[in-house]
């Protein structure tokens, strides 16, 4: 199937191109085809659907690269959270344990719903409540379900009672999502101050993540803690595809 926006304000991201004040984009499938002040007449727009974009802008998807999605459904209902403390308290110690696999479908799915309403068409997840299996292949089925490009970034819950299948289970989730919109990688703390040694980042959790060759995110607290334990992991060859 293709469509064909026109009329609209296109930015390119291409140095070739430029920006368009008015301008058409066409897609076939899952690839953009071509850019261009007029494409009716391209061979390709035979057929496509029409998408009028006047008076809009169009561009690339933005990408969030690190998102709590299964927390969506809390939003404003913790006003009083005023700090990380706070957070920590109030959220990861207190409700995070009472969150059931549905619960964390609803609230992934309702980030990445959002997500996409605001223009974002790639979402990392650091979904750092997996509390079971179940809970895991939850926050995974909810971003395969809205149809976004996702990454389920896996990490163990910081308090309260869990199954433990972290961060073994991250192996059978990477094998079940190799291929198509939604990816698998680690996620991790940079220190052991908030949720102990298990979570934080070290020789251990990057040989698991160069053996299934994917990508770790490190959730940090900017501050001395932090930037010790990076400059121990370039000291301890702590090398894996890391990110923010």
């Amino acid at each position: 199937m293709s469509m064909l926006f026109t009329g609209g304000t296109v930015v390119t991201m291409d140095s070739a191109i430029g920006e368009l004040a008015r301008g058409d984009v066409l897609v076939s499938g899952e690839r953009i085809v071509a850019v261009g002040a007029d494409l009716l007449l391209h061979p390709q727009a035979r057929g496509a659907e029409i998408v009028d974009t006047t008076g809009k802008i169009v561009s690339p998807g933005f990408v969030d690269t690190h998102r709590h999605a299964w927390q969506a459904q809390l939003r404003r209902s913790i006003p009083d959270v005023t700090d990380l403390g706070a957070y920590v308290t109030s959220t990861l110690a207190r409700i995070a344990p009472a969150y059931t696999a549905h619960d964390v479908y609803v609230g992934t799915r309702l980030a990445a719903l959002s997500a996409l309403d605001a223009g974002i068409t790639t979402m990392l997840d650091f979904s750092h409540n997996s509390r079971s299996a179940g809970h895991s292949d939850a926050a995974i089925q909810a971003l395969v379900d809205t149809g976004i490009r996702g990454v389920h970034a896996s990490m163990a819950p910081h308090f309260g009672d869990w199954d433990q299948q972290w961060p073994q289970d991250v192996e059978r989730l990477h094998a079940a999502h190799s291929s198509g919109l939604v990816r698998v990688r680690l996620a991790t703390l940079a220190t052991a101050e908030f949720a102990g040694p298990l979570p934080a980042y070290g020789p251990r959790l990057a040989a698991l993540a160069r053996d299934l060759d994917i990508g770790v995110s490190v959730d940090a607290v900017f501050g001395t803690p932090s930037s010790t334990a990076i400059s121990g992991w370039a000291r301890t060859g702590c090398s894996a595809r890391t990110s923010r």
